[in-house]
């Protein structure tokens, strides 16, 4: 079991975990085993998702008028769970809107309300997009109810009015927990993905010399970490030495982007 999830959370850090593709929705609906969305439509395991583990993440879909398009983040390291597809969400702050996002997280946060948050919401290939309606495989438009065949997953978005409501955000630092706790491991992908931050970090002629410091310094700590989870099998000091490194990791890119 995951930790519980928060509906919306502050957006402090620079990353965080969000189901992105949840199989189900918040909406009962008869052929629907986990529930559909707004639109009466679900996602399942069976699903077709293409082979994309990166995408460009942007604003409520570009329907923002100040916003547009404009990416402001990527979410990356995408792997399935018995709920659906994860990814975890790098911010870049450079960008305003993220910081209007952040506002609007904490905003919700303070709301009793569990409807009110920021949630996140795919989008796939047009093309692509079928669903069964009845017996029939047709393709995709909104207006119809059924089972989402193929979708192939070529964006994600943060929205605070979402189709399905079961796209939350979790806290990076839940699922640190999650790692420390045994109940979650740490792909390859996520690590890699991560080192191409930093390398990204470390040679961007944005970030200057502190971040190539930055960079280099947890470029090692980042290795350690590695090693460390991939020696530590259940070992549970090794483990939790381990998730301090990663921890560390993460604690100090984000003081650096957050002083930048």
């Amino acid at each position: 079991m995951r930790s519980q999830a928060l509906k919306a959370t502050p957006l402090d850090d620079d990353a965080f975990r969000l189901l992105a593709l949840p199989f189900g929705g918040p909406i009962p609906y008869p052929g629907a085993p986990r529930g559909a969305d707004l639109d009466r439509q679900w996602l399942t395991a069976q699903t077709w998702f293409g082979d994309r583990t990166s995408v460009d993440v942007d604003w409520h879909h570009g329907m923002d008028r100040s916003a547009g398009r404009e990416v402001i983040g990527k979410a990356v390291d995408l792997g399935f769970e018995d709920d659906g597809g994860w990814v975890t969400v790098w911010l870049n702050h450079g960008k305003r809107r993220v910081e209007l996002i952040r506002k609007l997280a904490q905003a919700a946060a303070d709301d009793p309300d569990p409807d009110v948050g920021i949630f996140g919401s795919s989008e796939a290939v047009p093309q692509s997009a079928r669903l069964r309606a009845g017996k029939a495989e047709i393709p995709w438009h909104r207006s119809i109810p059924g089972e989402i065949t193929s979708w192939e997953y070529t964006r994600q978005t943060l929205s605070t009015s979402p189709q399905n409501t079961t796209s939350i955000l979790v806290p990076m630092k839940a699922t640190l927990a999650d790692l420390a706790s045994g109940d979650l491991s740490a792909s390859a992908t996520f690590f890699d993905d991560l080192t191409t931050f930093l390398d990204t970090l470390g040679t961007s002629s944005e970030t200057g010399k502190a971040g190539r410091i930055v960079a280099a310094r947890n470029e090692a700590r980042l290795r350690e970490a590695r090693e460390a989870m991939d020696e530590s099998y259940f070992d549970p000091k090794r483990r939790r030495a381990a998730i301090a490194a990663l921890d560390a990791v993460l604690e100090e890119i984000n003081q650096f982007i957050i002083d930048s």
